[in-house]
């Protein structure tokens, strides 16, 4: 893989107004972490959660498509790296999953998922999955 010292990810952050301690918080995880150019984007609220996540999806997907993103990552504003948090790894994952034509990788998810196949040592297909905190959307999928 080429050097990514130069290389960054358009992430885009969504939060509620009236959370700011998770915005505090989000902002913390991202401090110093360069690989990442973050876009904080004020989050769709609706009496259905889910329903408030997708439209915010949405809303970010159509910045990313306006800015000519080529992949992008979708985040949550509860977010938290683990401790084995790698840059090298996810690029090296991007980079996998894009010669895999993905069109989304899913940086954990919280819920269920049903069937699961492996396709390399880092990455699973799933049919179908719950909840997550942290997409990399490629261009393919918008």
């Amino acid at each position: 893989m080429e050097l990514i010292e130069n290389i960054f990810i358009p992430t885009y952050v969504v939060n509620l107004r009236k959370r700011v301690d998770r915005l505090a918080h989000i902002k913390r995880e991202f401090a110093g972490r360069e690989e990442f150019k973050v876009t904080y984007i004020e989050a769709v609220e609706d009496t259905i959660g889910a329903l408030g996540l997708w439209k915010s999806l949405v809303k970010v997907i159509h910045e990313a498509k306006n800015a000519g993103d080529e992949l992008i990552i979708f985040c949550e504003d509860d977010h938290q790296f683990t401790a084995n948090y790698s840059k090298q790894k996810l690029f090296e994952i991007i980079q996998e999953g894009y010669k895999l034509n993905a069109e989304l990788l899913i940086g954990g998810s919280s819920g269920g998922f049903k069937t699961s196949l492996p396709v390399s040592e880092n990455l699973l297909w799933v049919q179908s999955y719950c909840s997550n905190q942290f997409l990399v959307i490629y261009k393919r999928f918008f």
